[in-house]
């Protein structure tokens, strides 16, 4: 009798037509290295996952490169912690955020200090108009991280529309968005243009199911899968996870051709000729390649092996092995 066969899970293609390249920034590496040794110096992690972070490689400059940063030590501190807990760190980065140049506390959680920093370095450089964007937004992220550790708590899975909701602001994509065009003054009712509003939902929405659908197997290993659409999907629609990544992919693509056609549109609307808005148009777009890139460049959710799983979309089912919650 052979070896019972190695469960697997298939991940769709992604961003088969999508019409922006990969592209790297020159000064990308000065960048890296500069973020890479600011965040080691705080030493908020234990060296084998900083290792694992500093081998992760990402397409923005210093201030994005920070930004990344700062998401990482939210999103690796909050995982494993209570509602009550991640509620306190939020409020501590939400009051850095409004006094960057006060000094932290002593004794303080580390992400208050990072959060100042970073912050403090940002807005020399940042137009009022993307500050305020960026304090919204990442104020939005930072409540919805919240809601899902309250969510993690009690193991609630949400229905498909109640995770989107969530998600899209989780996901983080927007205070992205905000530092993207870091000077540009643009006019704030830009960004509330039908066109440019809805280009954002559906790119966020992209990104959105292309990290669930990369990020799954890494999460169901640790039974940390709830919060994820892949999940959500099995759970509200009864498929089967083959099914439910199928499902996925196709939403993905599906969501990736509407973008498309709108970007399309944009070209020939007055509203939108603006070489500032042009601009604004192709970091959105821009972003949706290098969270995919990203995904398999770095180790994150593959390993050693992205570029390979970019290549044939297989990866085998890893074993469960449940992280320990802190409370």
């Amino acid at each position: 009798m052979g070896r019972p066969q190695k469960k697997i899970i298939r991940i769709p293609r992604t961003l088969v037509q999508w019409p922006f390249p990969r592209r790297i920034n020159p000064h990308y590496q000065e960048a890296k290295y500069a973020s890479q040794s600011w965040i080691e110096s705080f030493r908020a992690f234990e060296p084998r996952a900083q290792d694992a972070f500093n081998r992760c490689d990402f397409a923005h400059l210093r201030v994005g490169c920070d930004l990344i940063n700062l998401f990482f030590v939210v999103d690796e501190f909050s995982d494993l912690q209570s509602a009550d807990v991640v509620r306190s760190q939020v409020d501590i980065v939400l009051d850095a955020l409004r006094n960057p140049h006060k000094p932290r506390p002593a004794g303080e959680w580390v992400g208050g200090e990072i959060t100042r920093q970073f912050w403090e370095r940002a807005i020399v450089d940042a137009s009022d108009v993307m500050q305020r964007r960026f304090l919204k937004s990442f104020g939005d992220y930072l409540e919805s991280v919240v809601d899902q550790a309250r969510d993690r708590d009690c193991r609630h899975v949400r229905d498909i529309d109640g995770y989107m909701e969530v998600r899209r602001k989780n996901i983080g994509c927007r205070p992205l968005l905000a530092l993207m065009l870091l000077e540009e003054d643009i006019p704030e009712e830009i960004f509330d243009l039908p066109l440019i509003e809805e280009m954002t939902r559906i790119a966020i929405d992209v990104i959105t199911l292309s990290n669930d659908m990369y990020s799954y197997n890494r999460e169901q290993s640790q039974d940390d899968a709830d919060h994820n659409f892949v999940t959500v999907v099995m759970h509200s629609v009864g498929m089967n996870l083959a099914r439910a990544m199928a499902f996925t992919g196709r939403r993905h693509e599906q969501l990736a051709a509407e973008f498309v056609k709108l970007w399309e549109d944009s070209k020939n609307d007055p509203a939108c000729m603006q070489p500032s808005v042009q601009r604004y148009i192709e970091s959105i777009g821009n972003l949706v390649r290098t969270n995919d890139q990203w995904s398999f460049e770095s180790q994150r959710y593959f390993g050693r092996h992205g570029l390979e799983v970019k290549r044939t979309r297989i990866v085998p089912l890893l074993e469960k092995r449940p992280a320990v919650k802190e409370h």
